[in-house]
């Protein structure tokens, strides 16, 4: 098993045309992953040039481990949302965004 991190939040942190948005990092998550799930992320990431997020990642071919991870993207961030007492009661409304983590991405990058 091993860890993948995740950022998620219902907003972008606009930045540079060079880096494009990203998520500001209040918010984090991670899920245990086997290892066959984590060379798929491995392999998505690699196949997308350093991306692995919700909003720009091509995930074709892989829409059900899309759908699990923003299924628990989803579910974390309304617990996370809760727990701040952030005063938003439905996150229905937001879209949920969520991408690795530096972290991960460190990871990524020494298997590279």
């Amino acid at each position: 098993m091993k860890k993948v991190a995740f950022y998620v939040d219902y907003n972008y942190e606009v930045s540079s045309d060079e880096y494009g948005s990203n998520l500001v990092g209040r918010y984090d998550f991670s899920i245990d992953c086997s290892d066959e799930i984590y060379d798929e992320l491995y392999q998505i990431w690699d196949e997308n040039g350093g991306d692995l997020n919700s909003w720009n990642t091509n995930w074709d071919g892989h829409d059900s481990l899309y759908h699990s991870i923003n299924q628990i993207a989803t579910k974390m961030l309304n617990e996370i949302l809760e727990e701040n007492k952030s005063g938003i009661r439905n996150i229905s409304s937001l879209d949920v965004l969520w991408e690795i983590t530096k972290e991960t991405i460190d990871e990524f990058e020494t298997r590279s």
